[in-house]
């Protein structure tokens, strides 16, 4: 969980910085989206933990 957190920090931290030095900025929604579609999440597989017994 830490690093999926850390993941999206980092997606939303490029995403500001990438959105502060544009010219004409982009609307700030949209290069989020953009950023987490690029961390293809949605790919993502939760796998179930080991019981704590093990």
């Amino acid at each position: 969980m830490r690093l999926l957190t850390t993941a999206v920090l980092d997606a939303f931290t490029v995403t500001m910085e990438h959105w502060a030095w544009q010219d004409e900025p982009e609307e700030l929604i949209d290069l989020l989206r953009r950023a987490l579609a690029f961390l293809r999440l949605d790919e993502l597989r939760a796998k179930p933990w080991p019981p704590v017994d093990e």
